[in-house]
């Protein structure tokens, strides 16, 4: 009963976190509480042993994973773009695309 209650509560954290997710204003932190509770949800399906659980949560942890990381990489992209606009480079107005590498 003891160990039941110890993985209904893993459980529990993981809806919390999807809640909590839901809750977010931005998306990228929007995605990373959903991926943090369907991992959650993997490890709470693995020790009930339903596996329906299992699979699915493991895609969303995918997709999440995958949307998070081109979040992350674009607004990266931007910055870096914003950036090199008010770095001034001797001899290249635009690094970007001055043909150095």
């Amino acid at each position: 009963m003891t160990q039941l209650l110890g993985v209904h509560l893993v459980g529990f954290a993981g809806s919390a976190l999807i809640v909590t997710g839901v809750m977010m204003r931005t998306v990228a932190w929007l995605r990373a509480f959903a991926l943090a509770g369907s991992l959650t949800f993997v490890a709470y399906g693995v020790l009930l042993g339903a596996w329906p659980i299992v699979l699915t949560n493991v895609i969303t942890t995918s997709l999440h994973g995958y949307h998070l990381r081109t979040h992350i990489a674009a607004r990266l992209r931007l910055a870096l773009k914003r950036h090199a606009t008010d770095v001034t480079v001797p001899g290249h107005s635009d690094i970007w695309n001055s043909g150095v590498h």
